[in-house]
This record gives structure tokens, sequence and C-alpha cells, in this order.
């Protein structure tokens, strides 16, 4: 079994527009499904409408952190048509709207290119350690944002086969 821990869990998170009601912080509560949405306490991060290239981030809160994988929940009262959403994890702080320009900085680790299924998740694994403080999902295109739990695996502090490199490969 593995015991890996989910640094992400409770942990602050970010993004660059909210849906009334549709907070951050739902994506890293621990909720993976559910039934129906509740309109009244949704269970989902959803980005506003008009929010050209959302952008979700989540502070592990140490600069050291190593991460062996992550885990993005799709939502599960809709088709979720995710295309073309980038991971990064770096250390630059992406913590409001004005920071949408320096997302970059983060090392790109990972690209969708094939959508995700309808209340299914998309495990993302590094043959090495991605060390970083922020981990950022954006889309690249005007589209909604909905995650209903973004799991980053991995630990605190330094690992030995850690990747620190800034560049993605496929």
């Amino acid at each position: 079994m593995d015991t890996t821990p989910n640094l992400a869990l409770g942990r602050p998170t970010f993004a660059s527009s909210m849906y009334p009601k549709c907070s951050p912080t739902r994506a890293v509560d621990g909720v993976t499904q559910y039934g129906s949405l509740d309109s009244d306490y949704p269970q989902v991060f959803h980005s506003a409408e008009k929010d050209i290239a959302p952008w979700f981030s989540v502070d592990l809160g140490t600069t050291s952190a190593s991460v062996s994988r992550v885990a993005i929940w799709s939502r599960c009262d809709a088709d979720q048509p995710w295309v073309n959403a980038e991971l990064r994890i770096g250390n630059t702080s992406i913590q409001s709207y004005a920071d949408t320009s320096a997302l970059t900085s983060n090392p790109l680790v990972w690209i969708l290119d094939t959508a995700i299924g309808k209340c299914s998740v998309q495990v993302v694994s590094f043959n090495t350690f991605k060390v970083g403080r922020w981990v950022t999902l954006q889309m690249k295109q005007p589209a909604y944002l909905v995650i209903t739990e973004m799991q980053v695996f991995g630990y605190t502090g330094a690992r030995s086969n850690a990747d620190t490199s800034p560049s993605y490969t496929n």
C-alpha cells in the first residue's frame, strides 16, 4: 500500500477567478467524488465566467517539497472538456490574478492533451521528484476550470533523486 502523503490536503489555495460559492479550497478538502452538485455548498472549485486562461494554485508551504505524482479529479455532475491544460511545479509564488504573468516562471511538468472523463482521475506520475512550493494547473484556452480535487503526493524536504530541471519532457 502506498503511504506517500498528500501534501495539498488542507493547504492554502488560490485561483485566477472563482464562480460564486466555488472556492478553490474545495479542491484540497479530500472529497474526490460526489453524487449531485449541491448549489448551496458546491463540492468543486469552479473558475468564473469569462476567465480566458483560468488557473488554480496550491501552496505546499515549503520550497523543498518533493512531488512524486499529482492526481486531478474531474467534476461528477457534467463532462469536463479539459484539453490544453498545463501543470507547473516551482517556487514562484502564484497567489492572485496579478501573478498570472509569472506562471511560466515555474517549470512545466505536464501537458494535458486529451479530455478527462466525467467523475474520473488523471494521475500524473514523475520518474524523478519535482521540487517546488507551488503547484499550478492552468487552462491554456477560454474554458471553465473545474476541479473536484487536486492531490499532490510527495514529501517535505529534499530527496536524492529530485529533478529541479526547468524543462518539460513528454
